[in-house]
């Protein structure tokens, strides 16, 4: 349906809870019932009750009506999926979104584009020697978690050969020859430019993979000093805020029903009190974007596919390379630029250390956590989540701030290869999360 730009404005207001008398929040949205039926007559009706007063939109609706906020933004978004970019330009202050991520500009962006020329190939050959028909073949679409810029460099007529300082989690599944992984992942992508450009539906289309996997967010919230849009300045830090409070109270009891979840309630707490509106919009965006996507797939021919998305684990904010001062490692920091993502921008919002690693916690919960409620919504029974919380086991498994090791990438590899076999089994215990106690004990 053609919804009005006005209808449109109202849905992007709903989400970055712009509408007086009306508060949106991620944490607050009920995904243990499959969605009763909803028409576009009901969408209808809840924008009806978002009227304008004094140049602001105002609720007058009843709270009845409240449940249907996500169906109703489902249904616009849906329909005008262009209007993603207006909610993130807003929630970051941007005078216009660029016209391509920072995937595909400059020197990330040329290794970006060498390395899926690589991957791709690699994939077809797989595919021509027959190799995948005893494989599990997976497309996967992502950030740098799944695509550490490197380098394949092609010597004439050899093979390529990939220069690469970090073996990232599709690098590790890849080597395992169990998979056969057609990437169209790029170091520096944003997770809402992947799914409102959707590059991923050809591919699904015509592979019809026995898994897709995704892995995004992290750009979104952490590039370009984004994360400082998310932080509460010291000055403005209130521990009084009720709307904390709500936040405090529904992860608390959230974690309380379940078991092996990694979470520092004393940690947590502190930097629950640091995060802006500003990141429950970016967090209601995520939660809608996915909605979408999950349930267009469920329509499709693709319903039985297998989809795994993935949470971060607990990013360090740290000025320096932690690397020997004479090192690739130490090379690869300086130019990548440690420091900008999380320090830099926490830093100017007067923070210590220990309230740094604070935010980033809370963050990083908040986001694993909103994945998690939609792997257990009966409304996606073919969705799973791989939680990496935890699997960094030290500071020295973090080759930068935001990007882990290759033996941690490998920990992480693990747990998708324990997701994706129990989930392509015949188990029946239905297991939806896999978090690090579900790793294989060391040999």
């Amino acid at each position: 349906m053609a919804w009005t730009r006005e209808d449109q404005a109202k849905a992007v207001d709903v989400v970055l809870n712009k509408v007086d008398r009306l508060w949106f929040a991620y944490y607050e949205v009920d995904l243990s019932r499959e969605e009763p039926p909803f028409s576009e007559g009901d969408a209808r009706a809840v924008l009806d009750a978002i009227e304008l007063h004094d140049g602001r939109h105002r609720w007058n609706g009843a709270d009845a009506q409240r449940a249907a906020l996500l169906p109703t933004l489902t249904r616009v978004f849906r329909d005008h999926p262009d209007i993603a970019a207006e909610v993130f330009r807003r929630i970051f202050d941007m005078n216009e979104i660029p016209a391509e991520s920072g995937a595909e500009r400059g020197f990330i962006g040329e290794l970006n584009r060498g390395e899926r020329r690589a991957r791709l190939e690699q994939y077809l050959d797989a595919v021509r020697k027959g190799k995948c028909r005893d494989r599990t073949i997976l497309v996967a679409e992502g950030d740098s978690w799944f695509q550490f810029p490197g380098k394949w460099i092609r010597f004439l007529w050899l093979r390529w050969v990939h220069v690469d300082v970090v073996k990232d989690v599709l690098d590790q599944l890849m080597a395992r020859d169990k998979y056969c992984v057609h990437s169209l992942a790029a170091g520096g992508d944003w997770l809402f430019e992947m799914l409102r450009v959707k590059d991923y539906v050809e591919p699904l289309s015509q592979i019809e993979p026995d898994a897709f996997l995704l892995s995004g967010g992290g750009n979104d919230l952490l590039g370009d000093g984004r994360v400082g849009n998310m932080t509460l300045h010291q000055r403005r830090h209130d521990t009084k805020s009720e709307k904390h409070k709500e936040i405090l109270d529904a992860r608390i009891a959230a974690v309380a029903r379940r078991r092996n979840v990694v979470f520092d309630r004393e940690k947590y707490t502190r930097g629950v009190y640091f995060l802006a509106k500003e990141f429950v919009s970016f967090l209601n965006l995520v939660l809608v974007q996915h909605v979408v996507f999950l349930s267009d797939l469920r329509r499709s021919k693709l319903s039985e596919m297998m989809v795994v998305t993935h949470g971060y684990d607990f990013a360090i904010p740290t000025e320096r390379s932690t690397a020997r001062l004479v090192s690739i490692r130490r090379l690869v920091n300086r130019v990548m630029g440690s420091g900008k993502w999380l320090w830099i921008p926490l830093e100017q919002k007067r923070l210590s250390d220990d309230e740094k690693q604070a935010v980033l916690y809370a963050m990083i919960t908040e986001f694993n956590e909103l994945l998690v409620s939609l792997a257990e919504s009966p409304r996606f029974p073919r969705l799973y989540h791989v939680d990496c919380r935890g699997v960094a086991q030290s500071e020295k498994d973090w080759y930068d701030e935001i990007h882990l090791t290759s033996q941690a990438y490998r920990r992480a590899a693990s747990l998708f290869e324990t997701c994706i076999a129990d989930a392509l089994g015949t188990s029946d215990r239905k297991k939806k999360i896999f978090t690090i106690s579900d790793l294989p004990a060391p040999a």
